[in-house]
């Protein structure tokens, strides 16, 4: 059959001064028959723990997802901002 698929995903983080970023990308591609259908993830984040004592500080930004007919969702996503406090 005329079939395939291909996955790839790459991922990337690094701290800048007191700033910890991290961000991700996923592509999936798939063909079946005359059809070729596409898929696209990401998403990022940025936190430290040098500001406030004990606590981590965060906004990540996920689920972004645009897609036609993989998995079949256009998502904008959603962004959380937080703090961990550890004792």
């Amino acid at each position: 059959s005329d079939a395939w698929s291909l996955d790839a995903a790459a991922a990337y983080s690094n701290t800048f001064g007191i700033f910890k970023f991290g961000a991700n990308f996923g592509l999936g591609v798939r063909k079946i028959l005359d059809n070729t259908e596409t898929g696209i993830l990401w998403g990022a984040s940025v936190e430290t723990d040098e500001i406030i004592q004990n606590t981590t500080l965060y906004v990540k930004y996920t689920d972004g997802e645009k897609a036609e007919k993989i998995g079949g969702a256009d998502k904008k996503g959603k962004v959380t901002v937080g703090a961990k406090i550890h004792f």
